[in-house]
């Protein structure tokens, strides 16, 4: 799941608040009211939440699809990404163009 991994990310950069937007309900449901679930799902769940653990603070949010793009966008590039090291690369190169794709045209 991209959250995992983007919660992953913020660990490894020493980051003391973070704010988590997920475009799924399910997704933000079991974080917010995590269940005892034996699935996959629940393990990355747990897994998630158990990294939250590093941070101040966290936030997570509910934001549609739609309102939602860059974070798609990136999600979609680092789920192709062969290391973190090309990824930031990529977002350091690119992003001014991502978020510019976000905007409609005026």
């Amino acid at each position: 799941m991209a959250v995992r991994e983007g919660v992953r990310f913020a660990v490894e950069r020493g980051v003391g608040r973070l704010v988590v937007e997920v475009d799924s309900q399910i997704v933000y449901h079991a974080l917010l009211q995590p269940k005892e679930d034996l699935s996959y799902f629940g393990r990355v769940i747990r897994e998630i939440l158990r990294s939250c653990d590093s941070f101040y603070r966290v936030d997570f949010s509910w934001v549609r699809r739609t309102g939602n793009s860059v974070a798609h966008t990136l999600a979609q590039y680092a789920l192709r990404s062969l290391s973190h090291s090309f990824f930031i690369t990529f977002i350091l190169d690119n992003i001014v163009d991502i978020v510019d794709a976000d905007f409609p045209a005026i």
